[in-house]
């Protein structure tokens, strides 16, 4: 923990100093119109852009979600799986104009195993976020984005130095006219097995109803139907490595991952609150130690998903 600690303090005196350096360059430019716009990163997606009256600088996200049990392919038995996610952000403006945006997010998956296979109960991580976007040069509606975030994935909550990761995206964003923005970079996953991850996706949005969100992790179609409620496909691809103890064997890698693709919707209760409810059904799963020491590949089957916004 001492290790993240310092980690987190680095990267707060390396991108204050540097963003705001920028800031008094972006300022004395002549030739930008605009302040950077609010391409904001919510929990389970990698980029979200709104347009909104006013400014919210703190965002509480969290969400419940429940897999029944279903049967393993190649031994007896079954696994369920139950998540709970949440997810603190806070945006600044470094020098009145370059979003910085602070945050902390921690998730829990619940296995209840049945199987010959020996799992942990529990996969959880936390991971500290600190991500900033800067103008791209000279290039009109283009941004760069840096997303700095210290992790430690391990299992109960029983957290090692072993179990620190440093995951990092780097991307442009660019809106080439009001309705599309187009997004291009890479993710880096050390001590991963795959360790580099291409960013690529869009944002395309004809009008004030409809609107395609078709990046990683979390691309989904939306239609507003009233000031009150949308409706939403969505789809995840959910992956993870985390360090476990199995038996004698201590700092263990067991691969988590998942796809899914599901409706919903989300009900608006005021400008500052929101609640969504998705269900649909979940495919390609498997929980396998890195090693190849036990594997289990779970059937396709269904998630329910409740989804809980705060923003002040």
């Amino acid at each position: 923990m001492e290790q993240t600690k310092r980690t987190c303090f680095f990267i707060l005196c390396f991108l204050i100093p540097f963003t705001s350096a920028l800031a008094a360059d972006y300022q004395k430019g002549d030739n930008r119109e605009d302040p950077v716009p609010s391409y904001r990163q919510r929990l389970g997606e990698l980029v979200t852009y709104e347009q909104e009256e006013e400014e919210f600088l703190n965002e509480w996200d969290s969400y419940v979600k429940y897999m029944p049990s279903r049967g393993a392919k190649s031994v007896s038995g079954g696994v369920s799986i139950t998540q709970a996610a949440s997810e603190y952000s806070y945006d600044l403006k470094v020098g009145g104009e370059l979003p910085l945006q602070l945050g902390v997010s921690t998730k829990y998956t619940g296995i209840n195993n049945t199987t010959a296979v020996k799992l942990p109960s529990s996969l959880t991580f936390v991971v500290f976020g600190a991500e900033v976007t800067l103008p791209l040069f000279n290039f009109k509606n283009s941004y760069f984005r840096i997303n700095l975030e210290p992790s430690l994935f391990g299992s109960k909550w029983n957290f090692r130095n072993s179990n620190f990761r440093f995951l990092s995206q780097y991307f442009i964003i660019s809106q080439p006219n009001e309705f599309l923005t187009l997004l291009l970079g890479v993710a880096v996953f050390p001590d991963f097995e795959d360790e580099v991850c291409p960013i690529i996706g869009f944002i395309y949005k004809p009008n004030d109803k409809l609107s395609f969100n078709i990046v990683p992790s979390n691309p989904n179609i939306t239609y507003s139907v009233n000031k009150k409620l949308d409706i939403f496909i969505e789809g995840d691809m959910a992956f993870g490595e985390y360090e476990v103890d199995k038996g004698n064997l201590k700092n263990t890698v067991l691969k988590y991952k998942e796809t899914i693709l599901g409706l919903g919707f989300q009900y608006n209760i005021n400008k500052n609150m929101q609640f969504l409810f998705s269900g649909g059904g979940v495919f390609d799963r498997y929980i396998k130690y890195r090693d190849d020491s036990g594997k289990v590949s779970i059937k396709n089957g269904a998630y329910i998903n409740c989804q809980f916004q705060i923003k002040i």
